[in-house]
């Protein structure tokens, strides 16, 4: 039986890629077409559900039920409108399930190119798959005892991506744990970010951004700004008549800014 829905799925997979494609040979879909393509879209999300727990027994079929789930997400990132059913989103839970569970008979190899290729999704019109995709990702590179260490390694350049993902607690998840991989000194944190790191990923976004960061965070951000400072305006300039005020005013004003940490002064800098 599982066999024999891995060839229905495959057959409705290429299906579902034909139809959310852009007709050029007319603008307007009968409602005949249209519920063709939801019973399609239905049979093809429900087939994918049954078989994604059963890789180890598809046999014959395993190969062509990966392959139709790398076509949906290679074809339909662009083109899947947002009012369709979300193909895409069911696509990446089971994609991600399979990638961060360790038993789920899917080899290393194969999840890398999951990975690659789930990168798509940040240029999707949903963006629920690329909040999927980023969650899995933050999975595996947080574990601290993965079971898969190659896999930790493989998607590295995915990692990058996440620094940059408009969720800002995502984001600031992802440059905890990039912030944490290196070692806390100016001198080392200057050769990792000319010599050693690869910022290719990212390197089509302003990634000069975070490679400031990775300096500013090891100021010690309890450190007061004017530490041991105080102003004394009166003491510089003879008050004179409306002049008190003002200077009071500006003596305020500074000492409670010394009062302040450089970690108030640095933390929005780096949001």
């Amino acid at each position: 039986f599982a066999q024999t829905l891995a060839k229905v799925v495959h057959k409705f997979a290429r299906e579902h890629c034909q139809n959310v494609q852009p007709n050029r040979a007319r603008q307007v879909e009968s409602q005949q077409d249209t519920e063709a393509q939801e019973f399609i879209t239905r049979i093809l999300v429900m087939g994918i559900q049954l078989l994604s727990t059963r890789l180890n027994i598809l046999n014959d079929q395993r190969k062509n039920f990966i392959i139709s789930i790398s076509g949906l997400i290679e074809r339909c990132t662009q083109l899947e409108k947002p009012n369709d059913p979300q193909v895409l989103s069911e696509v990446a839970n089971i994609v991600s399930n399979w990638v961060t569970d360790p038993n789920s008979g899917l080899k290393i190899v194969e999840k890398t190119s999951f990975v690659h290729k789930m990168m798509q999704f940040e240029n999707a019109r949903n963006p629920a798959p690329y909040t999927i995709f980023l969650q899995m990702v933050y999975d595996i590179i947080s574990n601290p005892s993965p079971p898969e260490p190659e896999l930790v390694q493989k998607v590295h350049r995915a990692c990058m991506i996440g620094l940059r993902c408009r969720d800002p607690s995502m984001r600031k998840n992802f440059f905890r744990y990039f912030e944490g991989q290196v070692n806390r000194s100016l001198f080392h944190r200057l050769t990792h970010i000319i010599q050693k790191q690869e910022w290719d990923a990212i390197g089509d976004s302003y990634w000069l951004k975070h490679a400031v960061e990775l300096i500013l965070c090891i100021a010690n951000s309890n450190t007061k700004i004017g530490e041991g400072c105080k102003s004394s305006n009166k003491e510089l300039f003879p008050p004179e008549g409306k002049s008190t005020a003002i200077l009071d005013q500006n003596d305020l004003f500074l000492n409670e800014l010394y009062e302040s940490t450089m970690g108030n002064l640095l933390h929005p800098l780096c949001e």
